[in-house]
């Protein structure tokens, strides 16, 4: 099928949108076909060519690393994602709804997953794009929108706290093209972290789970006893 067709197949629901690679989504948004541009927007919403080229690097090497001769333990990997993925977003019950679940999103592989990791911002939908409120007062205030109106802007902050501006105090509003999640995560965290956190993210289930499996294209040696 043309790519018009196997879009349309997954707007209709026919497809897993997880089926297509960051990578293609990338380039039908870039070379496709005006049709097809229209698809991948109304699909995975904004797609940033620019500005993400340095974070494909950063995908690379953390591919290369995760590739290596590294070993993860999932349930190590529960601490890390408590810290540094749970504060945004839930996983098998789990953390705090601020960003979409990941329980079955960004994780289709390990291609996927890198990306959803390493660069947040390279595919977003428009409903998790960040916002950035300054008020009259000097405060700011970023998160997710959750509803605009002449009265008042409600915005979700890191933590799932809801908080509502009211149209008179607001002085700057602003919604950028960019992901709230923020980049830099390898800056945070060990390789021993690493492991253990793409250890518990590229298993479909919870790690206690029986029958267990790994996303596709996860390194073999990640899920090796240490």
């Amino acid at each position: 099928p043309t790519a018009s067709t196997l879009l349309s197949w997954i707007a209709q629901g026919k497809l897993r949108k997880e089926l297509l690679s960051p990578n293609r989504i990338r380039l039908l948004a870039t070379q496709g076909s005006p049709k097809a541009k229209d698809l991948v927007t109304k699909i995975f919403g904004s797609v940033n060519v620019e500005g993400t080229q340095e974070r494909d690097k950063v995908v690379r090497a953390m591919s290369q690393q995760l590739n290596a001769d590294v070993r993860g333990d999932a349930k190590k990997g529960w601490l890390v994602y408590d810290r540094i993925c749970g504060q945004c977003h839930v996983m098998h019950d789990r953390g705090i709804e601020v960003g979409p679940s990941i329980t079955a999103n960004g994780r289709g592989s390990f291609e996927q997953l890198l990306v959803s990791v390493f660069n947040p911002s390279l595919v977003i939908g428009d409903a998790y794009r960040s916002v950035t409120i300054r008020t009259q007062d000097g405060s700011v205030i970023t998160g997710l929108l959750v509803s605009k109106d002449d009265q008042k802007t409600v915005v979700k902050t890191q933590g799932g706290k809801i908080v509502s501006v009211p149209a008179q105090e607001i002085e700057i509003f602003q919604q950028d093209k960019r992901s709230l999640m923020p980049e830099g995560i390898e800056n945070q965290l060990t390789p021993e972290e690493l492991a253990d956190l793409f250890a518990l993210l590229t298993l479909e289930k919870a790690p206690e789970s029986p029958d267990n499996m790994q996303v596709p294209g996860t390194p073999e040696k990640l899920h090796r006893k240490r």
